[in-house]
């Protein structure tokens, strides 16, 4: 008797207890980490146009006291227009540091057709001969072969994938500079003797600033939008010496400058490689 007690009491606390776990709540798998799609490394290419803000030349003769031959001192500003296609590739790394900031750093470099010539002539009385003026001619030419950035990137994302962002850093670039001055006096029959010529090209830095758009049409592939505005300073000649050809004496030194800066708008893509893991997530 006692055996069968034992026995149904084991029986039904073997199916009541199974039946207390069958209505227990069954918990839930964790849900996948998001991948952060504003994250990680990033490259691609871009395209665009740049256009000169500073388009003058400046030319200035100086005589010294006891060059007092020929030639006669003169200034001169003489506007040339730039504008140029350009097209070259970026790297850049982002972080998403919640649900709508993003904060990046981005280098890149371009090629540029930039290449721009000028010329102009400015007549000067010549007290020692009135009525004949000494006439001055000036050309010169500007080249810029490559620009590139070194830029910090700070965004808000007013979707998921879209992305507007406020940039600025470090410019760079290959600013060339060619001048030629000749000088003559019409009507004397000698044609113009007084030449002189000079030419420099530096790698210049500067600075950078600008906004973007940035839109994330694939899980891994973006486009963008950019301006910016760039300024890699002015570049000056060397003094160099007009020289009377026919008489061989040196008259005066000659100096020119321009100002190296513009404005760039440009499309560009973008492979994102998503290494940065998941995204941060403010908590409200």
């Amino acid at each position: 008797m006692k055996i069968r007690l034992i026995a149904s009491a084991a029986l039904l606390a073997a199916f009541g207890g199974s039946a207390i776990a069958a209505d227990l709540p069954v918990k839930a798998p964790p849900p996948p980490v998001p991948v952060c799609i504003w994250c990680g490394f990033y490259a691609g290419l871009n395209a665009g146009y740049d256009w000169s803000n500073s388009n003058a030349y400046s030319s200035s003769i100086s005589n010294p006291p006891f060059f007092v031959d020929f030639a006669i001192g003169s200034n001169a500003t003489i506007a040339a227009n730039r504008s140029n296609f350009l097209g070259g590739g970026q790297v850049g790394y982002n972080w998403q540091l919640n649900r709508s900031v993003v904060a990046g750093i981005e280098a890149d470099i371009q090629g540029v057709a930039n290449h721009s010539s000028v010329s102009g002539l400015k007549s000067i009385p010549d007290p020692a001969f009135p009525g004949s003026p000494l006439i001055t001619q000036f050309s010169g030419s500007k080249s810029l072969d490559y620009l590139g950035t070194v830029r910090g990137r700070l965004g808000w994302l007013f979707t998921p994938n879209f992305l507007a962002y406020g940039t600025g850093g470090l410019a760079y670039g290959d600013p060339g500079l060619t001048v030629n001055w000749v000088q003559c006096r019409p009507g004397e029959g000698i044609g113009c003797p007084n030449v002189a010529s000079a030419s420099l090209r530096n790698i210049e830095v500067g600075w950078t600033a600008g906004v973007g758009a940035e839109w994330m049409f694939l899980s891994k592939w973006s486009a963008k939008l950019e301006y910016l505005w760039y300024d890699l300073g002015t570049l000056t000649t060397p003094a160099s010496i007009l020289v009377d050809h026919v008489q061989g004496n040196q008259l005066a030194f000659n100096r020119a400058s321009t100002r190296f800066d513009g404005q760039i708008v440009r499309v560009g893509v973008n492979y994102n490689f998503n290494t940065g893991g998941a995204p941060l997530v403010a908590k409200y």
